[in-house]
């Protein structure tokens, strides 16, 4: 084997790898991008008075998702804001309605 051969071989898997960077990149930004745009429309149909809200234990089961994760996609939300919750003083989101 020569030098342009494993030369060859390297730029070969080098562009196969930032294939495979570039693909799971955008692939969990759509994730992202899908679990904040549902939580937007779950949090937007709590429209009750003193029931607009959803603790954050209660998200992660309707997103199937971590409670890191929906923090994570509520942090990118300019609709969606957190509170500290009546009196059991859970973490709460709820959607900012203007």
């Amino acid at each position: 084997m020569d030098l342009h051969t494993i030369a060859d071989a390297a730029a070969i898997v080098t562009a196969i790898s930032v294939a495979v960077s570039a693909w799971g990149y955008i692939h969990q930004r759509r994730i992202m991008r899908s679990r904040r745009l549902r939580m937007e429309e779950i949090l937007k149909g709590k429209s009750q008075p003193n029931d607009d809200s959803l603790t954050l234990h209660q998200l992660a089961m309707e997103l199937t998702a971590t409670e890191a994760q929906v923090i994570k996609a509520a942090s990118r939300s300019k609709k969606v804001e957190g509170w500290a919750g009546h009196v059991d003083q859970q973490y709460r989101l709820r959607y900012i309605r203007r």
